[in-house]
């Protein structure tokens, strides 16, 4: 068996203030862990990449290992792979602050509609969401999946340090 891991941070720059604000919610961010220990994900300062650990400064890290085959770790890890270099889609940050969940581009990506598409190409369903429906999707909603239920590990860092 291997695991994938969901990250979910918040930080404190522009776009992450803004996304907490629209969304009512503690983090903003959501990528993909890799066996090498990096991070697979879609952000503002770069679109999709992969990025070692500590890469950012976050307020809020929170880590939960998923339980999957090798066979679905790869498809996952592989899929997301094949995204790097796929620009960041702001229309779509737009859309989320003046609630137009219209605005966005099927070939640019935000976090959350990268990471709901990885797993979900790898059999791992966070949500009950159709695929033509993942650009609806939040970093917070997908925070509130069942299958993320008492995983969770918190790398939050330390307040005052």
């Amino acid at each position: 068996m291997a695991q994938i891991i969901v990250r979910f941070t918040n930080s404190s720059d522009f776009v992450g203030r803004a996304i907490d604000f629209v969304t009512s919610s503690l983090i903003d961010h959501i990528e993909l862990g890799t066996k090498e220990g990096t991070w697979i994900g879609a952000r503002s300062d770069g679109g999709v990449q992969e990025r070692p650990d500590g890469y950012s400064k976050v307020t809020t890290d929170w880590r939960y290992p998923l339980e999957c085959t090798d066979a679905q770790y790869n498809a996952i890890v592989v899929s997301a792979r094949a995204d790097i270099g796929t620009k960041y889609d702001y229309s779509e940050i737009i859309g989320l602050l003046f609630h137009s969940r219209c605005m966005y581009s099927p070939h640019k990506l935000i976090c959350s509609r990268f990471a709901i598409a990885k797993l979900a190409e790898g059999g791992i369903h966070l949500l009950n969401v159709e695929p033509d429906f993942f650009y609806l999707v939040t970093p917070e909603m997908c925070h509130l999946s069942p299958l993320l239920r008492g995983l969770r590990q918190d790398f939050s860092p330390k307040k005052g340090k």
